[in-house]
């Protein structure tokens, strides 16, 4: 394995990048590829990995009711987007103390791991590493409410009394299981993240 990492400028447990063929004249006027095994380069290997934009944006927004209860649902689905996630950059690979469960390399035992071996220099490509498929599917908003009858209501001079709870970004589920954890909506971002968040509340009618 060292040997086959050396071809590329590497030490096992580094990135592995996806190189591009290299063509050269091997002095007869005939171009010869090396199969893309070569020190990788950032302009002569540069690839086209996707778009921002998603390919596809599916929602769903309804709104049921049974006797007294009111459910209302928005879901939202996007896929086919490559995004910069910032916030699997923060894996630092010249830092031997890593927090735990960070799936790292180790020889033997962890060799298909996510991120590389740590204590390893900058420039083997971690970077690479942020952009995935930021494709998912997420519960946006849920809202359960019950309205009760106006049977009890005239008791105490109420005309109309509501109980409800809503929750906002409650479920995601990132294609990619890389993402887990961070919010692919924001392009995996830790500036602005999009938090969950619960209310509960009463609407009163007099």
């Amino acid at each position: 394995e060292a040997e086959e990492a050396a071809k590329y400028g590497c030490e096992p447990g580094y990135v592995k990048i996806h190189t591009v063929e290299q063509f050269t004249d091997d002095g007869n006027g005939n171009m010869v590829g090396d199969g893309g095994v070569h020190t990788y380069s950032n302009t002569r290997d540069l690839q086209i990995l996707g778009s921002n934009v998603p390919d596809g944006i599916l929602g769903f927004n309804n709104a049921f009711t049974y006797k007294g209860f009111d459910l209302g649902v928005f879901a939202i689905a996007r896929w086919g987007q490559m995004i910069d996630s910032q916030m699997l950059g923060w894996y630092d690979t010249s830092n031997r103390n890593q927090p735990r469960k960070i799936d790292y390399w180790l020889p033997e035992t962890n060799e298909g791991a996510r991120f590389p071996r740590p204590g390893i220099a900058a420039k083997t490509g971690i970077e690479s590493l942020r952009f995935v498929d930021g494709s998912y599917i997420k519960l946006k908003t849920i809202t359960l409410g019950y309205t009760f009858p106006k049977l009890w209501l005239n008791k105490i001079g109420v005309q109309r009394l509501r109980l409800y709870g809503t929750a906002y970004n409650a479920i995601t589920i990132p294609l990619n299981k890389a993402l887990k954890g961070t919010d692919p909506e924001n392009a995996g971002s830790d500036t602005f993240p999009l938090y969950k968040s619960y209310v509960v509340g009463l609407n009163f009618t007099f």
